[in-house]
């Protein structure tokens, strides 16, 4: 006779599909543990990110929005975007964030893999003969204010 546990102990690996592999859990890097063992408070952390983002050609928020953030990310209760994984990769020099990897961010509003930008707008906004369809359509409509 099969007692409670084993009977839902095989009733678990009847009910799994056992041929599939768990997927893998992503890397969680201890962020806070980072912080502290190098002796960094939260605004030295801010400092010092601020400079990798500005050789990355980016600003990074105000403190207290970063504060913020960096508490969340801290505690686990948010997972760091890809874009600030990098930049906080790139800061502790942790494997797989060398500074031979870039992020690509858009020519014009600053985000990270931005798609919509580089279809919907100038390749060269100060170039006048631009021929592109935006340059086209705005000198037409600035055409037909002048007439009106």
């Amino acid at each position: 006779m099969l007692d409670r546990t084993m009977l839902l102990d095989v009733l678990s690996v009847l009910c799994t599909n056992a041929t599939s592999a768990p997927a893998p859990e992503p890397v969680v890097w201890p962020w806070k543990k980072l912080r502290q063992s190098r002796g960094w408070s939260q605004l030295e952390v801010f400092r010092r990110l601020s400079k990798v983002a500005a050789d990355e050609g980016v600003r990074l928020p105000e403190w207290a929005t970063f504060k913020r953030n960096l508490c969340r990310w801290e505690s686990g209760s948010v997972t760091v975007s890809p874009f600030y994984e990098g930049l906080l990769g790139r800061l502790f020099g942790l494997p797989g964030f060398t500074a031979d990897e870039t992020i690509e961010l858009c020519y014009w509003c600053g985000r990270p893999g931005c798609q919509w930008c580089p279809t919907n707008r100038c390749p060269d906004p100060l170039n006048q003969q631009c021929q592109c369809r935006g340059c086209i359509a705005t000198r037409a409509d600035e055409a037909e204010l002048a007439v009106a």
